[in-house]
């Protein structure tokens, strides 16, 4: 029998959404879900995650992440049809809440019952989980009669949660919602394509909502606007994924607007670490390389391995790019930094590179001592941190405000490409 462990904590708006999809896999799939609470805090806590174990994720963050990150958080919502209202006091503790589902039969059915009930209490009728008076009511609404302060104050609970806890972590969970099947972990909701892919065998696309016209209607045109930096791994796969995302939104005519920038000045703009790889715990590190063979398997078997001169200074590359900004140098610079293991960073390396494929390095090379390149270059990252980007590869439609991070999202610039609007995403509340 196929089956999964689904872990999650009430208090996560992701893990929230996940709770509402999460069922319809296993129905596909003909697959059992094995309903796991865990204490999200407990996870930080375990991971030694920068916020703490009382934190949120986002009280590290760069105020352009955050923003970057409710954005997100809204549209996966309104895309997935879910409906809530951002908490007041959010985050609060829900080790109470968490308790009361430990305590719950994990295979029956007042355990999933309980969990879509605290869910809406807490994320569409902003109820207070920390009040026991409001999990009475939560456990009196699915039909199971205890006493909240009782139950949830007995050892063997506690213990139940603790070990739920751990179980996550020693599977190499980091947050919520995160997925076990199949000794894999995957995490986030943006990868539960994945989980349904390999409980079915077969290939599981993101959902699209807005597909490209029918053939003999007026031509649509569109420009997308490509914020990249060759020293991240993300932004390569996004730039090999480019041509066949123009491809399947034919017939609409899409201009590609490349604008290199220099990540680590953006950082440095923004108030993010240099190298946040530096910063996360190993088990996230380990989830990353893990998914990044995931996200290259899905977007057409693209060759990727880790160089081994990482972090990869790409200032001399990003000025060759503006030099000469064609996609085949683009592409050739990509691939040997992050498919043939090659230096760029080295001038000498990065010319026999060029020379390869047939254009002049040593006269590239030369051409990027120039002011206006320099300047270009500037002017490219200031243009990126004005438009609120807070990470590679990023994209704009058509020139609205609206940033889409990260080439996991390319199913979304699809739809935007294709004409879908979100005029109420930025400066919508939950």
């Amino acid at each position: 029998m196929k089956e999964f462990l689904f872990y999650y904590d009430v208090v996560c708006p992701f893990a929230y959404v996940a709770s509402r999809l999460v069922e319809g896999i296993a129905r596909r799939t003909n697959a059992t879900i094995r309903w796991r609470p865990v204490l999200l805090g407990g996870l930080y806590e375990g991971t030694k995650a920068p916020q703490g174990k009382d934190g949120s994720a986002t009280d590290v963050m760069a105020a352009a992440k955050c923003r970057i990150v409710n954005e997100d958080l809204i549209r996966t919502m309104k895309r997935h049809n879910v409906v809530a209202s951002f908490p007041s006091g959010h985050p609060v503790r829900s080790l109470k809440a968490m308790r009361l589902l430990a305590a719950t039969n994990p295979d029956g059915a007042t355990r999933i019952q309980l969990t879509h009930q605290l869910y809406k209490t807490y994320w569409v009728d902003n109820g207070d989980i920390t009040d026991s008076s409001v999990l009475q009511t939560a456990v009196s609404g699915v039909g199971w009669e205890v006493d909240v302060d009782e139950v949830t104050s007995k050892p063997d609970v506690k213990e139940e949660l603790r070990r739920n806890t751990d179980q996550a972590l020693s599977h190499g969970a980091f947050g919520v919602p995160s997925f076990w099947v199949n000794n894999r972990l995957y995490w986030g909701v943006d990868r539960m394509h994945f989980l349904e892919q390999e409980l079915s065998g077969a290939r599981v696309t993101m959902p699209r909502l807005v597909l490209p016209p029918p053939p003999g209607t007026p031509p649509l045109e569109a420009k997308l606007t490509v914020y990249h930096d060759f020293s991240s791994p993300w932004s390569y796969l996004g730039s090999q994924q480019i041509q066949n995302l123009v491809d399947i939104v034919s017939p609409v005519k899409v201009t590609v607007e490349w604008v290199p920038i220099l990540l680590g000045a953006l950082f440095k703009e923004i108030g993010t670490p240099l190298v946040p790889m530096a910063t996360l715990s190993s088990a996230k590190v380990a989830y990353l390389q893990q998914d990044l063979q995931d996200w290259a398997r899905y977007g057409g078997n693209i060759p990727v391995q880790w160089p081994s001169n990482f972090p990869v200074r790409s200032v001399t590359p990003l000025r060759v790019a503006i030099v000469e900004p064609s996609d085949k140098l683009r592409n050739t610079i990509y691939r040997a930094a992050w498919a043939e293991n090659k230096n760029v960073s080295d001038t000498e390396v990065l010319s026999v590179v060029l020379d390869s494929v047939g254009f002049s390095g040593q006269k590239l090379i030369s051409a990027t001592g120039s002011a206006d390149v320099k300047e270009q270059l500037r002017l490219n990252t200031a243009r990126a941190v004005a438009a609120g980007v807070c990470g590679v590869p990023s994209y704009q439609v058509n020139e609205r405000p609206t940033v889409i991070w990260g080439q996991d999202k390319l199913n979304t610039v699809a739809d935007m490409l294709c004409g879908w609007s979100e005029p109420d995403i930025l400066t919508a509340n939950l």
